[in-house]
């Protein structure tokens, strides 16, 4: 039942509902733009949430950022907004499953998170560009359950403090079965090591594992998939290691 312009995201759940967003109307309904629909593809009456963006008449096609869900079916969503179901909630804010807003999350973090991991502890990574507590950006970082930052965690920095030597970008995550971590988008050097790599493999920690040597330079991965044989990836490029 929806039409309209544009669909940016979509969210599958495991009851099959599923949350899309965008810029759209929905058939005989007033929702649009981030609404949830039931298996059959009618909106789900039981939730509701509101969204105001930073920059005024934004639909959230052009402030959402990222969306993620929780093992326990909490939902995170990350944009440019400023106002959530009527509370000041800035960026980055976790809601239940009928979309109210989960007061148990505190999160300070400010900016675009693209995507989510859940590790088993309950901990959340988030890549994207965002900063916390400060003017440094980080482009990956780790949560406590309650939203709050994880200093234990080797935080990856998006630039040298000079802004003159590097930049990194991380497009897309995946937590291996071992809790260590692979990221891909167009990496520089993790935490002062040089890695000039479109992906790049982590320990649950946050460090730089070594053993994993994928290094190509002028290379940008935008998505992969892990698959049984090898690791599947998109992005630009125009040549292969090994042939």
């Amino acid at each position: 039942n929806a039409g309209g312009f544009l669909l940016t995201k979509i969210l599958v759940q495991p009851d099959d509902k599923f949350l899309l967003v965008g810029a759209f109307t929905v058939k005989d309904s007033p929702r649009k733009d981030l609404v949830r629909f039931n298996a059959n593809g009618t909106p789900d009456a039981n939730f509701n949430l509101t969204l105001v963006p930073a920059i005024p008449d934004q639909t959230p096609a052009d402030f959402m950022q990222g969306i993620g869900l929780q093992p326990d079916n909490k939902i995170l969503l990350s944009g440019f907004f400023t106002r959530v179901n009527g509370e000041a909630i800035e960026d980055l804010v976790r809601l239940l499953p009928d979309g109210s807003v989960d007061k148990t999350f505190t999160g300070a973090i400010l900016g675009g998170i693209h995507t989510f991991a859940f590790q088993p502890d309950g901990k959340i990574l988030i890549a994207g560009l965002f900063n916390y507590n400060s003017d440094q950006s980080y482009v990956l970082a780790s949560l406590h359950p309650n939203g709050s930052f994880d200093t234990t965690f080797d935080a990856v920095e998006e630039h040298d403090p000079g802004h003159t030597t590097y930049f990194n970008f991380i497009k897309s995550m995946h937590l291996l079965p071992d809790g260590k971590i692979l990221i891909a988008g167009f990496i520089h050097k993790i935490n002062g090591i040089d890695k000039v790599a479109p992906l790049v493999r982590l320990h649950a920690g946050g460090t730089l594992d070594n053993t994993f040597n994928y290094q190509l330079s002028f290379t940008a991965f935008n998505s992969f998939r892990v698959l049984p044989f090898g690791i599947l990836v998109t992005g630009t490029f125009n040549k292969t290691v090994g042939g």
